[in-house]
């Protein structure tokens, strides 16, 4: 009688020995899923920590400081608009530093934008920027008689790329005739620019008044490269 359970105890055998390695194999899965995510949970936290780093760093860099006292703004001729930055720095009304007590009065940049209705009013605005690109910026209005058309270019001395299409037009800020008319469509330019030959070229800008025996000229360097 012994000998015919043999069979079925053998077969209980493996099959309790085929759960046991089953029950192993899912402990041993689990524990490297747990393992995986631990992981990731601490790589995670390690960017978030390096991220909080650099924004710390960041707001630690200073800003630059613009300084514009218009108390000391003189009374301002019309040759004056075209030189503002380098009239207020003369003044000490115009000054700029890094952030960090040095002068970087030199490296800011300004433009000129008539107010309307108020002919030879503008609004001149002042911009410094430091090495770590933040910036500060000051403003005011300024003006002055306007005895013959007021040219205003955005640049004096730009730099093209050779083959590229050449427009005076795009360097134009301000053309505005003594009654405050704009007469940026009357400006002209008799030198030209080749810029399928690279050099430098110094060319004039010049407009004429509609409603006075006045004109204005106005000097560009493009160079070509």
């Amino acid at each position: 009688m012994n000998k015919k359970h043999e069979p079925s105890v053998i077969l209980k055998t493996l099959i309790l020995i085929f759960c046991i390695i089953n029950v192993i194999a899912l402990f041993l899965v689990l524990k490297h899923e747990k393992q995986t995510q631990n992981n990731a949970q601490v790589i995670s936290y390690d960017v978030t920590e390096e991220e909080t780093e650099e924004e710390t760093t960041s707001s630690q860099v200073p800003s630059p400081v613009i300084s514009l006292d218009e108390s000391l703004i003189p009374d301002l001729s019309e040759d004056d608009l075209y030189d503002l930055k380098n009239i207020l720095i003369s003044v000490g009304a115009l000054s700029a530093e890094d952030g960090q007590g040095n002068d970087v009065t030199d490296g800011i940049s300004w433009t000129l934008t008539p107010v309307a209705d108020q002919i030879g009013t503008f609004d001149a605005d002042f911009l410094i920027q430091n090495e770590s690109r933040r910036s500060s910026g000051a403003s005011c209005t300024v003006s002055a008689e306007l005895t013959s058309p007021f040219l205003f270019l955005s640049e004096s001395n730009v730099t093209v790329a050779r083959d590229s299409t050449f427009s005076i037009s795009s360097y134009i800020k301000i053309a505005m005739d003594i009654d405050g008319s704009d007469i940026t469509e009357y400006v002209t330019c008799d030198d030209y620019v080749n810029t399928a030959s690279s050099g430098t070229y110094n060319i004039t800008l010049y407009v004429y008044s509609h409603v006075a025996d006045t004109m204005t000229r106005k000097n560009l360097t493009v160079t070509v490269q």
